[in-house]
């Protein structure tokens, strides 16, 4: 008997009704969003133990002088059932009385508490705890304090962090023991409680969590192989980060002894190969879902799948698409005339080498990171002259300034669910604050590097925050792992003042009237950037008029459209890095299964 027979109760919704989004959340930069750090002298021996159980007693009945005038008080599905951030005190007094129960126990881990300095003035006292949230669905969670002096030897709370552990009752979904790979189980496939969309790191972090949980799922990838998302890439694709980025859940995928510090796009592929068959994950390769149909008083998705030339049907009552951050459509600028160029012309996403052009004339349009990648390979293959078009200031920074800087948290000695817990909670505004601090005084010591770019016409954004292009314009920017000195030593020719406006037969016409003439032109100029698009070629237009976009900051701070319950019951967006996807999909995970328990999360 199939489970789509069983109560309808075990529909996640919001009372039952298909709500339809009139109007999006826009989207807000970082610098629009409030939160500063803290200026505070604090000695090293302060007692932090005492200090952060004396403030976390203030929880059980908070007054707004408990806190900091500018507090900032992040939650991942512990207290409001959903991504939020409030900001100000009285803001969060206000809220926490609304959603914490009294008699809620508050447990400090004495070896965790700590005072943590990021320069001569910025200071604070952090501590990690635990609690248990009682209401349905009854969880566990932990949090982390921060803690900066007030007046007359009193301490205010000045930025608080929650977020749900497990679910009560259920299995760990950090916790997965290896099993016999699917392929070999010759289990028979029909209808499941969740389909995911894409075997990327998004899809794969996912389907594990599921699994872990305990939840029917099937992984449905298009590709031939796993990790041919990968191997179909250009042949010198790399990870501008490092190794323990990258890492899958539970244990390390990708460990110093086996694979580098810059994981190339065979190895990732290795990777992802071998954590499929060490887990058992449910896969099915060649598999395209071509369209989704919701039934609203059934509460199920109708998959339509093309698995090689057949056509099949599936149901399931969760459909979570790991279509891509960047929803891989490539985006190319509307260039007149584009039928009269007779050279070789391709979009990045179809780049694989320039070994064959050596001798030839080339034209880069774009700067960011895939762009220098193409570059770097061009410089290898001797072409007789390359041009990068610049269309907008870039923000460079220099891998080998900011690597040491993630692998504070990102090493091979933190464990890495501990690295996501400490890096992915902070509210993006304090993120950011530390990040430009950061770097800061990283690239102080070298400014003639980037003064040397721009004097090759390199068109520099000194002042951009990584997180807006992190978080809003999913790129834009340059992780240089050494190509910008060749830039810089004029072996390419920078065109950063004027615009291409039309193709000639042998090249391209710009604004300022020059022609340049190439044999081959690569647009490196990114992809759509927004997953609603690609979710309306499935689901159908008019419902995915109903969602809300995907990516970019709301008014909080948080992702829009991503991790969390659309309009649409059942539907899910998940994306973003290595990191990302590893840390965002235990919850995406946890919602799922609350919602098959009959005890879906409240907002």
């Amino acid at each position: 008997m199939s489970f789509f027979l069983g109560p309808v109760a075990r529909y996640c919704g919001v009372g039952g009704v298909l709500h339809q989004i009139t109007r999006r959340s826009p989207s807000v930069k970082v610098a629009d969003l409030p939160g500063s750090l803290p200026l505070a002298n604090i000695s090293d021996t302060v007692d932090c133990v005492a200090v952060a159980q004396k403030c976390l007693a203030y929880l059980s009945k908070p007054e707004s002088n408990h806190f900091a005038a500018d507090a900032i008080w992040r939650d991942i599905l512990a207290f409001t059932g959903n991504f939020r951030t409030f900001y100000g005190s009285d803001r969060i007094t206000s809220v926490w009385r609304q959603h914490c129960k009294k008699g809620t126990t508050f447990t400090v881990h004495p070896e965790t508490a700590q005072v943590a300095r990021f320069g001569p003035s910025i200071a604070w006292v952090q501590a990690a705890f635990e609690f248990d949230v009682s209401s349905e669905p009854a969880r566990s969670c932990a949090g982390i304090v921060s803690l900066v002096p007030g007046d007359e030897d009193t301490w205010k709370i000045w930025m608080l962090r929650t977020w749900v552990e497990n679910l009560q009752g259920c299995a760990n979904v950090d916790t997965l023991r290896p099993r016999v790979p699917f392929a070999e189980r010759k289990e028979e496939v029909g209808d499941f409680e969740c389909v995911v969309v894409g075997a990327g790191q998004g899809g794969l972090s996912t389907a594990g969590r599921l699994e872990a949980l305990g939840i029917n799922y099937i992984l449905l990838e298009s590709n031939a192989a796993i990790g041919d998302n990968w191997r179909n890439r250009f042949d010198s694709a790399t990870l501008h980060t490092p190794r323990n980025m990258a890492q899958l859940p539970f244990e390390r995928t990708f460990t110093s002894e086996t694979y580098s510090q810059w994981l190339s796009k065979d190895e990732l592929a290795d990777g992802y190969n071998k954590w499929v068959n060490k887990y058992g994950i449910n896969v099915l390769t060649s598999t395209t879902l071509k369209a989704a149909r919701w039934d609203d008083q059934l509460r199920i998705w109708t998959l339509t799948l093309r698995c090689g030339a057949e056509e099949k049907t599936m149901k399931t009552q969760h459909l979570v698409l790991c279509l891509g951050a960047g929803s891989q459509i490539p985006s190319v600028p509307s260039i007149p005339n584009r039928s009269a160029y007779s050279g070789e012309m391709l979009h990045s996403v179809a780049y694989k080498s320039s070994q064959n052009w050596t001798g030839k004339n080339a034209i880069i349009v774009g700067t960011g990171n895939t762009a220098h990648d193409v570059l770097e390979d061009m410089l290898s293959a001797n072409l007789a002259s390359i041009t990068m078009v610049q269309r907008s200031p870039t923000y460079v920074i220099a891998q080998d300034r900011i690597v040491p800087l993630l692998e504070q948290l990102y090493n091979d000695t933190i464990p890495i669910e501990l690295a996501d817990r400490i890096d992915k909670t902070a509210p993006i505004c304090i993120g950011s604050a530390l990040t430009k601090l950061g770097l800061a005084a990283a690239t102080a010591h070298e400014p003639c590097r980037y003064d040397d770019l721009e004097r090759a016409g390199f068109k520099l954004d000194r002042s951009a925050d990584i997180m807006d292009l992190l978080y809003i314009r999913l790129g834009g920017h340059h992780l240089d792992k050494g190509v910008s000195r060749e830039i810089a030593a004029g072996k390419v020719r920078m065109k950063s003042d004027a615009e291409p406006v039309e193709f000639t037969s042998s090249g391209l016409i710009f604004s300022d009237g020059e022609t340049i003439n190439a044999d081959v032109i690569i647009f490196c100029t990114g992809f759509v950037g927004n997953m609603r698009e690609m979710a309306a070629d499935i689901i159908g237009g008019e419902a995915a008029d109903r969602l809300e976009d995907f990516w970019g900051l709301d008014s909080e701070g948080e992702l829009r459209g991503a991790y969390k319950p659309l309009s649409y019951p059942g539907l899910w967006f998940m994306g973003g890095d290595c990191s990302m996807a590893r840390f965002y999909s235990r919850f995406v995970a946890l919602q799922i299964k609350a919602c098959l328990e009959g005890q879906p999360f409240k907002s």
